[in-house]
């Protein structure tokens, strides 16, 4: 299915405690080259006829796309958030994070103050080969002392595989030498909260550090980048609910977080085969020439789970291949880890010096790249934090005009789309600022 590299911070909306948005929405436009007057659209986007959501010109990798939120998809439509926040994607729905103003959607604080979760629903094109969605706002959770409010949302995860939508955060503490985890769920329209067993290990005290959560199937899978996941079958019945602990490949447990660790490590799960990866970028070791990066799938078997590694490759054999020198990107430079392909597990795109490019990492080719400018954020790091996949609705990409079952074949030039068809209704959207590197086999 084609996808995309979506930005996880949303455009708002100005408003009078919404402060510098107007001129984050001008850039936008700038930046896009949408053909139409910041001004103007920021007043129609207050009008009661505009969508909740509304995407920029949809573009396929390594290009981002960047969605907007209407007045309507607010909490409070008068001191509208200025950057609410995308915590997970799949095909039926976004979950995205939304504060009142002054607040931020886009804080990984614990315990954020007036927030509220909304999700992305009914997703159609729009003229300016675009993507509207409607927003449903959650129901406040309710009294503290039945359902505890939202923890970090890094602990919120999302399972859309099937009806209903549930979402799920995990709260994790530690009491004395052992580890207690509350699991709070909206599903069937309510919230509840259920006490659990936490199989987590005493490891000289470290606490739990959320970084983020992806589904698989009916599994959630909570992760700590600097030490492991915590996963639960959230269609198991009550009495058969409980949490599984999977540490991170052997030898790849740090001691605590790193501020960069997002740029370093991610964990995603690729969509054409649900299958979940973990992905590093280790520093050289004694007498090596350069970082390395490596995936790891992991798989299940009779005595028990275990980690398979899929490619180990050195950054020197990648700025050794031709694709790399034709980027004009310096050698010896590690980049960011940006996304997984969730179609083709071989591909990863990194960041480097505002440029998004796409790697065959087994092959160690560039197979793309194109610029990158944040510009609804100030600059930070195009990591897993601020981009995330999203595999598109297969009507809505048909209606794009991409073949959903197009698809990358390792060996040849990155072809993700059949009939290039980037734009509907006369609105071009550049195709020059993406550069194909990778030679025909």
């Amino acid at each position: 299915m084609p996808w995309v590299i979506l930005g996880r911070v949303v455009c708002g909306v100005p408003g009078p405690d919404a402060v510098g948005a107007v001129d984050a929405l001008e850039q936008l436009a700038a930046a896009l080259d949408l053909n139409a007057d910041p001004p103007a659209e920021a007043e129609d986007a207050a009008a009661a006829d505009e969508p909740d959501f509304t995407t920029a010109p949809v573009v396929l990798p390594p290009r981002v796309t960047i969605l907007a939120a209407g007045r309507g998809a607010h909490p409070d439509a008068n001191r509208p958030d200025m950057y609410p926040y995308i915590i997970a994607t799949s095909r039926f729905c976004l979950l995205a994070h939304f504060a009142v103003a002054p607040s931020f959607g886009t804080s990984f604080d614990d315990n954020p103050q007036n927030t509220r979760l909304v999700l992305l629903r009914h997703f159609q094109t729009a003229p300016g080969h675009k993507i509207t969605a409607t927003a449903e706002q959650l129901p406040d959770r309710g009294p503290p002392v039945l359902v505890p409010g939202i923890r970090n949302i890094q602990s919120v995860g999302l399972v859309s595989t099937c009806e209903p939508t549930v979402i799920a955060e995990l709260q994790v503490d530690r009491a004395g030498d052992h580890f207690t985890a509350t699991l709070v769920r909206f599903q069937g329209g309510r919230w509840s909260r259920r006490d659990m067993e936490c199989p987590l290990p005493d490891e000289n005290g470290r606490p739990w550090v959320p970084h983020g959560a992806v589904c698989v199937n009916s599994h959630i899978c909570w992760f700590d980048l600097s030490w492991g996941m915590l996963s639960c079958d959230l269609q198991s019945t009550e009495a058969e609910l409980f949490l599984n602990y999977h540490p991170l490949p052997d030898g790849h447990m740090l001691p605590g977080a790193t501020p960069d660790i997002h740029s370093r490590r991610w964990i995603t799960v690729t969509r054409n085969d649900n299958m979940l990866r973990y992905v590093e970028i280790t520093p050289a070791a004694a007498g090596e020439a350069a970082p390395t990066v490596t995936m790891w799938t992991r798989w299940v078997r009779e005595d028990g789970w275990y980690w398979f590694t899929n490619y180990s490759v050195s950054f020197e054999l990648i700025w050794d291949d031709d694709s790399y020198a034709r980027t004009g990107l310096p050698r010896g430079v590690v980049p960011d880890l940006a996304v997984v392909s969730p179609a083709v597990h071989q591909i990863v795109y990194f960041a480097l010096e505002q440029n998004i490019f796409g790697v065959n990492v087994p092959m160690h080719r560039v197979e793309h790249m194109a610029p990158y400018n944040p510009v609804n954020m100030p600059p930070l790091p195009a990591s897993g934090r601020y981009l995330v996949d999203w595999t598109l609705p297969e009507e809505v990409a048909q209606a794009l005009g991409y073949n959903a079952l197009a698809a990358y074949v390792p060996g040849q030039q990155m072809a993700l789309i059949v009939g290039e068809q980037d734009a509907t209704d006369g609105d071009q959207v550049p195709n020059e600022a993406v550069i194909h590197l990778a030679e025909d086999a």
